[in-house]
């Protein structure tokens, strides 16, 4: 981690989906002697993914399943992990500061489940993919994005719904989750998770309290 902060060097292979690791780059020097000349390279296919992914969320008022919607059926572009793309990581892309270069370490004792954050965020560690201004636009977006009426986020587990049948109902056509969605008019259905994001599946939607 100190080698990492004072001179950026590579600590692993295992780095964000839009960089790969490659060698014949500048070479450093971490404290224990140990040279490196490996470096982050950008996937350039990926990082204009993510650019639209931001941009449609920060000016075009895109939501999460919006823009799985637009990946997957319009674009039909594969996620970074050649599966259909997805709500949650989406989401967790929109606030991921790694895409503005940053770095924070993570440690995990024994015995423990979770990571925990150790020291501070290292800066320009990663190359920066997306600029400040785009992602500060995008979170701006989001917030308004909030109920003005309950204010609090639409949806998820914690809201005003109580799904019964999580993880436990499957769609009967191909296999996947049924998910729970509410659309504008309050009305609640149990759909199929591929159907839902793609053409894959031609499963429909279930009204909630019928089923």
């Amino acid at each position: 981690r100190e080698d990492a902060a004072a001179s950026k060097m590579v600590m692993t292979s295992n780095c964000p989906k839009w960089l790969e690791v490659k060698a014949g780059g500048e070479i450093k020097r971490s404290k224990n002697s140990k040279d490196c000349d490996r470096f982050y390279s950008i996937i350039e296919e990926r990082v204009k993914v993510i650019n639209i992914i931001f941009e449609k969320t920060a000016y075009e008022n895109y939501g999460a399943g919006k823009l799985a919607n637009f990946l997957n059926i319009e674009l039909e572009v594969p996620s970074f992990s050649g599966k259909l793309w997805g709500v949650s990581y989406i989401a967790r892309l929109l606030n991921d500061r790694r895409l503005l270069g940053y770095y924070q370490p993570y440690q995990k004792k024994s015995g423990q489940q979770k990571r925990h954050q150790i020291g501070d965020e290292i800066e320009d560690y990663y190359p920066k993919v997306i600029t400040e201004t785009l992602f500060s636009d995008v979170q701006r977006a989001r917030k308004s994005r909030i109920s003005a009426k309950t204010g609090k986020s639409r949806g998820g587990r914690n809201g005003a719904f109580s799904n019964l049948f999580r993880d436990i109902s499957k769609c009967a056509y191909c296999g996947s989750s049924m998910h729970f969605k509410n659309n504008s008019a309050g009305e609640s259905y149990l759909i199929c998770n591929v159907a839902s994001r793609s053409n894959r599946c031609s499963n429909k939607s279930i009204r909630y309290e019928f089923f």
